[in-house]
């Protein structure tokens, strides 16, 4: 009866200290009162990763394609933290925000209705963002036809930039147009 207590004992704190850092064997023996008890070595483990949770994460090494590349042109500008450049007139590329003002605001929403999925409601909170974030404002969309961009209509003037949040120094430069191909 005596020699199960002391099992149970073992098992008792082996059990409470599974998520701490285990003492020597030789200490749990004495705490027992084994004093015959002959330790066994044990072979150190290698620690474990922590685990990290996904909000902090670090971001993908340099050189592996950002979450932004490959999506098409409405996917980009739906997603946060993506814009929908224009390098040339006619062409779109889906890009990280390289800013504060791009990254402050999804890109559809300063667009607005014509992507498919945004209200008047986001639109206009989006604005009113954009022109709260320090140093930044909504340019271009001068004769952009977002329409055509995003779906199907008929315009009389296109091919400027999409309207976008930047910085203010460089608003000026999304006042004209893209360059031609």
């Amino acid at each position: 009866m005596r020699r199960a207590s002391h099992i149970f004992a073992v098992f008792a704190l082996v059990a409470t200290t599974a998520g701490c850092t285990r003492a020597g064997r030789s200490d749990e023996t004495k705490a027992l009162g084994a004093h015959n008890a002959t330790p066994t070595p044990s072979t150190p483990s290698a620690p474990s990763a922590p685990s990290i949770p996904p909000t902090l994460a670090l971001p993908p090494p340099t050189g592996s394609p950002p979450p932004c590349a490959g999506l098409d042109k409405t996917a980009c500008a739906l997603r946060g933290g993506c814009v929908l450049d224009q390098p040339q007139a006619g062409a779109y590329v889906c890009r990280p925000a390289k800013n504060a003002c791009e990254a402050a605001v999804r890109h559809a929403d300063i667009i607005g209705t014509d992507v498919p999925g945004v209200t008047t409601s986001d639109a206009s909170s989006a604005a009113a963002t954009c022109a709260k974030t320090p140093g930044c404002r909504v340019a271009g969309g001068k004769c952009a036809c977002t329409c055509a961009v995003f779906g199907s209509c008929d315009c009389s003037c296109g091919g400027g930039f999409l309207p976008r949040c930047v910085p203010s120094s460089e608003a000026s430069a999304l006042e004209g147009y893209p360059k031609p191909r």
